[in-house]
């Protein structure tokens, strides 16, 4: 019974996963461009990503004394940035579906993005956010199972799995286990943490 229960788990893990892949992935494709505007000689520029029916964007602070704080919005073209070596705080992706507002965040970790550097005169582009990955992780913990999704952007940056519908938390999905004929075996839900 106990085996069958934890097949179960990680089937509704993936099916979750699915879920969320296929939500995101029905938002649209990804186009990333470098953009070729006039440059200012005492300043550098950062570019973000933009995609058919998805927003991306980022907060991003200085790694110096200065500590400046610059938003990178995925609708506009470039920003212009101080030159420095800047670290996400922040980011977001937003994305409408039949009239519903869908967010999903991360604050971190930032696989690649861990250290972004903006040089004078120079466009970097940053490539955050979907396509995503979705991973679950299943451990075994006393008299239950622990099934958990781990949600990375194409920077490798780490997305929190709470997925926000106009702006309030989906709760956490139910659960029921029937076997091969039909027979509900088990019924439950999932928490948050």
């Amino acid at each position: 019974m106990k085996k069958i229960v934890l097949i179960s788990l990680i089937i509704v893990g993936l099916l979750a996963a699915l879920i969320i892949a296929a939500l995101v992935k029905n938002t649209g494709d990804i186009k990333s461009e470098p953009i070729d505007l006039e440059k200012k000689p005492d300043a550098g520029y950062i570019s973000g990503v933009t995609a058919s029916g998805v927003q991306v964007d980022l907060e991003l602070r200085s790694t110096d004394a200065s500590g400046r704080l610059i938003q990178v919005h995925g609708i506009v073209p470039r920003t212009e940035a101080a030159p420095a070596t800047y670290k996400p705080e922040n980011i977001q992706i937003q994305g409408t579906k039949d009239g519903d507002k869908w967010q999903m965040v991360s604050r971190g970790p930032w696989g690649g993005l861990e250290t972004i550097r903006v040089e004078s005169g120079v466009t970097t582009e940053l490539k955050v956010g979907p396509p995503l990955t979705v991973k679950t992780d299943v451990a075994a913990k006393d008299e239950g199972v622990s099934v958990g999704l781990s949600i990375f952007g194409q920077a490798g940056e780490r997305y929190h799995p709470g997925v926000q519908k106009n702006g309030e938390r989906q709760p956490a999905p139910e659960l029921k286990i029937v076997d091969e004929a039909g027979k509900v075996l088990a019924t439950g839900s999932f928490a948050y943490g």
